[in-house]
């Protein structure tokens, strides 16, 4: 039995380095206020680097999308089963988007990769998915963004050899833009598709019959747009939309709605230009940069000049024009509209095939970006673009790079305090400092740290720690000594635990439902110490439960049963008091009493009830009431695995007291079957933390093997890590360095080697 302990100590602790690992690895891309782009996984992919490829596309939230991007890559070099490996993770519903537009564009991709491969019948069944879901709704909403991804869905049939159906769909999508009521996101959303109705069906056809814009601007981007797709010979379409934008300008400089239609006009005009340089009409170019570079001074605000300077300074570099270029980002003073015109431009540069060149900008961009300081939760979309044109034009490595400079390591504050717990439970207090250290930078963090370790070091006669002395704040100092009074008393040591309570002082207010004075008074009940009443007399005022303690058990219940819900904590609480006072009527009449109250609970959500019945089904397993936990837990069969698992794990320790093994055992299995069933919500950490304790007593080795499982499976390592030295003491030591950021070696070292 040693030795197959051992085995799975090894096994878990191998799990541990690799899921940590793996987590700092995810950790630097899934910042929520940003997000990592599918357009880095797919770059690996281009590169050839397929694990790391496809080890980001299972970890980011776009993940849909870099799976399409994948199988792209995957059809373009004939790897028909790679293929369909990562068409499947693309649709699998769990990663679907709750945005239908997403969702087909996705589908136009695999579509088209699908063709690629010869598979035309499964193209024509993706696009016709990707349809389906954008007429899926037909309540009006969101009208320009399923029909800008009609747009795409018809280029993607176009590109299968079905040109009706294309024609058909790139209509339908013009037909739903003309029909917007915003005169200015009609003439927006126009401009989008544009470039798809000229590749469907010819830049002629589409300059013939598109919707007019009604806006000068965009009639220019779209002619624009039917120009690029059309390719060399289509100047004569840049010029007529040139001829319709407005020539004079006055002399005088423009603010307001004056500002703003000139600077659309401009940026129209540069839209043209790199239009014309990328078709091959050079002379074309520079005459349209000419004429807006001259009007530029008359736009009153900096950020309209800077925007002009980096729209301009594209279309000067795509001529090769690099000082007038580099002219005008120098004279652009705000670092981020800077960073978005190198960006601009290396992106430009590189589709224009200048890869050097390109590589020269990105270089500049990036050392830009990586210096750049802002708040975590501001918006970054001058870096997010960035990374995008990094990773579109392979540079996977540097795109990493600014991701990382953008995000910011989250503290893990919860998964924090459910280690501090487990190195508590453990008794491994020498961890202490090395686990404040990890809070140094959140007070509140290392004020709930404190009277958890304090709990211990007053259980294990260590008060005296310099750890626990190092406290400034007179609240904190309190809170430090109530947690050691209650560690003393946890040990049987109640004078102690009174002494420490006097040092105190006026205890600050508690943390949980109950105060320590309250909580002592209550060990001791249990433990028939004298000193019951001195420690109801300490209790924070007002103390009904202490009060219970010495009082009029039955009106205190009788009250507790009446309240409004929610009462589990209140009911639980003097049900303790009733079972120490041997009175199991009056445990029987409040569990039923708070029973009934969150059955009753008007208009409570139903994760709010499952809630309240778990913590009576806990207390019911706890205070040797089987029938009653049963009858909970039945009722709790489809509540959320925050909720089901420590009411099964509170079941199967009370088996396991009972000495009914494999009952134990059965109903342990329900705990980690309900675990794993889903994510998990506010009270994961609970129920994670409930459940490895169980598994624990019950069957250490399986439970290694659980969390081995975990670690290696689910995306929540430190919530998984934190509780390790639960189920393996002797990992204390490894977890708390891998939350360190330390990475010692997967495998135990021998006895006497480094």
């Amino acid at each position: 039995m040693t030795d197959a302990l051992a085995t799975g100590g090894d096994e878990l602790r191998a799990a541990c380095v690799a899921a940590m690992r793996r987590h700092r690895l995810v950790e630097l891309f899934a910042d929520r206020s940003y997000g990592c782009p599918a357009a880095v996984p797919v770059a690996w992919a281009r590169r050839g680097d397929w694990d790391r490829a496809e080890f980001l596309a299972a970890h980011i939230g776009a993940a849909a999308q870099a799976y399409a991007g994948l199988a792209e890559v995957a059809a373009a070099r004939g790897d028909a089963r790679r293929f369909h490996r990562m068409l499947e993770a693309a649709r699998d519903p769990a990663r679907q988007h709750p945005f239908e537009w997403f969702t087909a564009r996705d589908l136009a991709v695999l579509g088209r990769a699908a063709a690629t491969l010869g598979r035309v019948g499964l193209a024509r069944d993706l696009l016709q998915e990707a349809e389906s879901a954008l007429r899926r709704r037909a309540d009006g909403r969101d009208t320009d963004r399923r029909a800008e991804a009609l747009a795409k869905v018809a280029q993607a049939y176009a590109a299968i050899g079905d040109r009706h159906r294309a024609g058909v769909l790139v209509a339908d999508a013009e037909r739903q833009v003309d029909g917007l009521r915003s005169g200015e996101m009609r003439a927006y959303f126009l401009s989008l598709i544009a470039f798809a109705s000229a590749e469907v069906r010819g830049a002629d056809a589409a300059a013939r019959s598109f919707p007019d814009a009604r806006d000068p601007a965009y009639t220019a981007r779209v002619f624009a747009a039917f120009a690029r797709a059309a390719g060399p010979g289509a100047g004569r379409l840049l010029d007529e939309a040139a001829g319709r934008l407005p020539a004079r300008h006055g002399a005088a400089v423009l603010h307001g709605a004056d500002e703003l239609r000139l600077r659309e006009v401009l940026l129209s005009l540069t839209e043209l230009a790199v239009a014309a340089a990328r078709i091959g009409e050079p002379v074309r170019a520079r005459r349209y940069l000419d004429r807006a570079s001259a009007a530029v001074p008359l736009l009153g605000y900096a950020d309209s000049r800077h925007r002009l300077h980096a729209r301009l300074a594209t279309g000067y570099e795509l001529l090769g024009d690099r000082s007038a270029a580099a002219g005008l980002v120098a004279g652009i003073t705000d670092p981020d509209a800077r960073l978005a015109a190198l960006t601009r431009m290396a992106g430009a540069v590189a589709e224009a095939g200048d890869h050097e060149r390109a590589g020269a900008l990105f270089d500049q961009a990036c050392v830009l970006a990586l210096g750049i300081e802002r708040p975590r939760r501001q918006q970054d979309e001058p870096r997010l673009d960035l990374v995008v044109a990094l990773a579109e034009s392979g540079r996977p490595e540097a795109a990493e790079r600014v991701l990382l400079a953008m995000s910011r390591r989250r503290l893990p504050f919860w998964e924090l305090l459910a280690l501090t717990e487990a190195v508590a439970e453990t008794g491994r207090l020498d961890l202490a400092p090395q686990l404040l250290a990890l809070a140094a930078g959140d007070r509140d963090l290392r004020a709930r740290m404190r009277p958890t370790l304090a709990e211990a070091a007053g259980r294990l006669s260590l008060v005296d720690a310099a750890w626990l002395s190092d406290v400034d704040a007179p609240g904190d100092r309190a809170r430090v000594l109530c947690g050691a009074a209650v560690g003393a008393a946890r040990d049987g040591r109640f004078d102690a635990a009174l002494a420490l309570l006097t040092r105190a002082g006026e205890a600050p207010p508690p943390t949980g439902p109950q105060d320590p004075a309250t909580r002592i008074a209550v060990l001791a009940l249990q433990a028939g110490s004298p000193l019951v009443a001195g420690f109801c007399d300490l209790a924070r005022r007002p103390a009904p439960l202490a009060d219970a303690v010495r009082g009029d058990l039955d009106a205190a219940a009788a009250q507790a049963a009446a309240g409004a819900p929610p009462v589990a904590d209140a009911v639980t609480a003097l049900a303790t008091v009733a079972a120490a006072r041997g009175r199991a009527d009056l445990v029987r009449f409040l569990l039923d009493a708070g029973t009934r109250a969150a059955l009753g609970w008007p208009g409570a959500a139903p994760y709010a009830t499952s809630g309240e019945l778990s913590k009576l089904a806990v207390a019911a397993a706890d205070l040797g009431e089987p029938d009653r936990a049963d009858a909970l837990l039945e009722r709790l069969t489809a509540a959320h695995p925050d909720h089901r698992v420590p009411a099964l794990a509170a079941r199967a320790q009370a088996y396991a007291r009972a000495g009914e093994t494999a009952r134990a055992r059965a109903v342990l299995d329900e705990s980690y079957a309900s675990l794993w069933s889903r994510e998990g919500g506010a009270g994961a950490d609970r129920a994670v933390a409930a459940c490895v304790r169980a598994g624990a007593a019950v069957d250490q080795q399986r439970c290694r093997a659980e969390l081995a499982r975990a670690l290696a499976t689910r995306p929540e390592t430190p919530r998984f890590l934190a509780v390790v030295p639960l189920a393996d003491p002797a990992l204390t030591d490894l977890v708390v360095a891998l939350f360190a950021g330390e990475d010692p070696p997967a495998t135990q070292p021998a006895p006497g080697r480094a």
